[in-house]
């Protein structure tokens, strides 16, 4: 239903990531679990095409986003100064508000050592060019990249009034540099470098295999060397962090799958107020302004368990068809379909409506994982995916590795992989890698048919994905690339288990087959009960499918009790 109402749609946006799990979230996940940490905070001077030795200055706390920089903005409205030093005769654009601040963070009393040259608002900045920061993609990008640009969004409250655009990593960035023709919608023209482990690929051989926030020193040290760093310190703020790893997130322009929210604002406002809360203050304020700002749901994940999303789409997107049912599946694919377990429903294809060939299941995980083990063609660095030729930065022989890059989970399959290494090379053979599957999933499991089932469509994908691989010439996987392998090869999107979650009252009935008599008999629900964290959880991913699907709350009245801390302020 939600195809068909255009209530689901696939979009490429910057979303908040978690490395740790390679896999999107969404805003109110977000929510769940914010740290105070301390994080870098950086002074770099952008130097001017057209002026001799003029920079313009701007602030940033991700110092890793910066080798993805396209462009600078400032606020139209606000008042920017050109200063030059009385010493070096270097000149700086900088905001005037913040002037002060740049000054005590250089230099104890430094505004004496500088002349004001002139006073401009920023709207006469718009369209100066700088050079780029780092030469990797030095005439590589679209045309308009590296100048200034100008939004609204730009403040006085920190930084030098002027932002460093990294449309790869960045909502605002993204639509910025979208606005002004630097990146297109699907993608083209950004500069992404990082895989989905969070790491710098080759197209970045200077940090190529670091995590990002590993690489932030090395990057600062470049900085410092180029004499590009004007300050370096350190910012104490609260920052969010995965509610599943506990790691710091990043925000990461990725194409998913999301449920439009915003648009549906009124009516979920207008369902909150049918309902009953005790306390109504929880209704009527932190629920209602959650709801005045909800955003489109992100209900796709890069997960390897959890429940697959059920669309069948064309290679470019545009025929995508949603099923509801066996009898549905079974109509389109033209066979019977005896048991809904992956293995059984991954390779189906449904012809195409519209002469667009087979219609495949999404998989955008699976693709992400190809482009970076095998190097497949799924996009490059300024491509719609930016995946890159991933296979160079851990992979490949001889390559850069900076320690073990796989999450902690991957390390049980180690000591397979490497006795599988008959030779002692440190890498595998076909015939090698092939073996370790069937001696981790058969060893296991093996007499469970669907396992054995599993195994076999996984060597086949191997087999086939291997034979195509252009940087591994001399047929051989290293051993990170026969791990990686190994917990991707299944990897595909799977929903958020929040819209399990918000599910609850159709799944639990069946509806709307055999249950569906019961199911309208007792919908919506007279009375549902849970703690205060689940404004932004279930009764708020309960409300937005309610309101979806029926245009009404899916509760009458609810009681929210509040949470039990123990000494350190967390829950018990």
């Amino acid at each position: 239903m939600f195809t068909v109402t255009g209530w689901c749609v696939r979009a490429f946006r910057v979303m908040p990531y978690s490395t740790a799990c390679t896999t999107p979230l969404s805003n109110f996940e977000v929510s769940q679990n914010y740290k105070e940490v301390s994080d870098p905070s950086i002074i770099v001077q952008f130097k001017l095409t057209d002026e001799e030795n003029s920079y313009v200055l701007a602030w940033t706390t991700t110092p890793w986003t910066l080798p993805s920089n396209l462009a600078l903005c400032v606020n139209p409205e606000l008042t920017y100064l050109q200063v030059q030093n009385k010493t070096t005769n270097t000149k700086w654009i900088v905001g005037k508000d913040r002037w002060p601040w740049i000054c005590s963070s250089v230099k104890k009393n430094a505004e004496k050592d500088f002349t004001v040259l002139w006073e401009k608002k920023g709207a006469e900045l718009k369209g100066i060019k700088y050079e780029p920061l780092f030469d990797f993609f030095k005439g590589k990008a679209l045309k308009g990249a590296w100048q200034i640009l100008t939004d609204g969004y730009v403040s006085t409250e920190a930084g030098t009034c002027i932002v460093h655009q990294a449309p790869a990593f960045g909502e605002d960035d993204n639509r910025v540099c979208l606005t002004a023709g630097i990146i297109l919608k699907d993608g083209t023209g950004m500069v992404h470098l990082i895989d989905d482990s969070g790491c710098f690929t080759k197209e970045v051989p200077d940090f190529m295999g670091q995590h990002v926030k590993a690489a932030d020193k090395d990057i600062k040290e470049k900085l410092k060397k180029e004499n590009k760093l004007v300050f370096n310190g350190t910012e104490v703020h609260n920052y969010p962090h995965c509610w599943r790893s506990d790691t710091p997130l990043i925000y990461r322009a990725i194409p998913s799958w999301f449920i439009k929210v915003e648009e549906a604002r009124e009516k979920l406002i207008a369902n909150n107020n049918q309902t009953y809360w005790v306390p109504s203050f929880v209704k009527e304020k932190r629920f209602h302004n959650w709801l005045t700002e909800a955003r489109d749901w992100c209900v796709s994940r890069n997960r390897y368990w959890g429940t697959p999303i059920p669309l069948w789409v064309s290679s470019d997107f545009e025929e995508v068809v949603c099923i509801g049912s066996v009898a549905e599946l079974e109509k389109y694919a033209g066979r019977e379909i005896k048991d809904l377990h992956r293995h059984f429903i991954d390779d189906i294809q449904i012809p195409s409506q519209k002469g667009k060939g087979m219609l495949k299941r999404v998989d955008e995980a699976k693709a992400a994982c190809a482009a970076w083990v095998y190097g497949d063609d799924h996009g490059d660095a300024h491509g719609p995916y930016g995946h890159g030729e991933h296979g160079g930065h851990g992979g490949g022989h001889g390559g850069h590795t900076d320690g073990p890059r796989y999450k902690p989970e991957m390390m049980d399959f180690a000591g397979y992989i490497k006795e599988m290494d008959k030779d002692g090379d440190g890498l595998l053979s076909l015939e090698e890698a092939v073996s370790s599957i069937t001696e981790i999933e058969g060893v296991a499991h093996p007499d469970d048919p669907e396992i054995v089932a599993e195994r076999d469509r996984h060597v086949a994908q191997l087999t086939e994905n291997f034979k195509k691989s252009d940087h591994n010439q001399d047929g051989k996987l290293t051993f990170e690339e026969a791990l990686m392998l190994l917990k991707h090869s299944g990897g595909i999107d799977v929903f958020d288990c929040w819209f399990e979650s918000g599910s609850m009252p159709y799944g639990s009935k069946h509806y709307p087959f055999e249950g569906k008599e019961e199911f309208e008999k007792g919908f919506p629900a007279q009375f549902i009960a849970e703690g205060l964290d689940q404004t932004r959880g279930w009764f708020y991913t309960l409300m937005v499918l309610g309101t979806h699907l029926f245009n009404k709350p899916p509760f009458q009245n609810l009681i929210v009790n509040g949470m039990v801390l123990a000494v350190t302020h967390l829950e018990t």
